[in-house]
């Protein structure tokens, strides 16, 4: 882990300790204890939805996609490995969903970190999500929560977002660049269906159909997902060119 998120991280332990503290009203606390432990739990649920982006500001689009590349070349590994017989199935399934996890993963913090530096990209979605048949609000406690930032507000509803749907991919490209992403979903959707089979049926359709990938499949899976990165990576760098 690099410095800038080790340093993330040992602010986030010290905030934490600061609050349970104050809490339990006294600076000599029991880390062991049963008190600090459930404070603990209820700090980091706090922080899963309340959380500071201001880490996501360092973040390079060259870096997310060195760690994105370093994530599926560990999952070639695994593919071109030799696998016993009686364990492909589910190794083929668990690559599967996990090259789309680090797909979403990847998206959510490009977006993220894109709007949490440049005040135009952030105007645009606060447009957008001002304009949407149901606009979110939201109560004092939680704005103070993001003490009081729309920003915070912003990059806290692109946290939410599940990107193993194109057309959420989509709509969050055209409110955040204000123009369409032009891709062909078309492969991208049919690993999404894949990866939902697999999530809620083992695999298997709402027919009944064992849709469960093979090696052959799973490459071409793989290839797919960093086709679509290069060339949303491409389109990003057009738009802030």
């Amino acid at each position: 882990m690099g410095s800038m998120s080790e340093l993330h991280l040992d602010i986030q332990e010290q905030q934490m300790r600061d609050w349970i503290c104050e809490q339990m009203g006294s600076d000599e606390v029991d880390e062991f204890s049963d008190e600090w432990n459930a404070l603990a739990t209820e700090w980091c649920n706090q922080q899963e939805y309340y959380q500071d982006y201001s880490y996501y500001e360092s973040l390079e689009l060259s870096e997310l996609n060195h760690n994105f590349m370093f994530e599926m070349e560990k999952l070639y590994e695994i593919v071109n490995a030799k696998i016993p017989c009686h364990l492909e199935n589910v190794t083929f399934k668990m690559v599967h969903a996990y090259a789309v996890t680090i797909l979403e993963s990847f998206l959510t913090h490009a977006f993220i970190s894109l709007v949490s530096k440049d005040d135009r990209l952030l105007n645009n979605l606060i447009r957008a999500y001002s304009n949407c048949k149901d606009p979110k609000t939201y109560t004092l406690q939680e704005i103070a929560h993001f003490d009081g930032s729309v920003k915070n507000l912003v990059l806290g509803k692109i946290s939410q977002t599940l990107f193993h749907d194109s057309k959420r991919i989509e709509c969050t490209y055209r409110d955040t660049f204000n123009t369409a992403l032009k891709y062909d979903f078309k492969e991208l959707n049919k690993i999404f269906t894949i990866r939902h089979d697999i999530v809620h049926r083992s695999g298997r359709d709402k027919s009944g159909f064992d849709s469960t990938p093979n090696r052959e499949s799973i490459e071409k899976t793989l290839a797919t997902i960093k086709r679509f990165i290069t060339a949303f990576e491409d389109k990003v760098r057009s738009q802030l060119s």
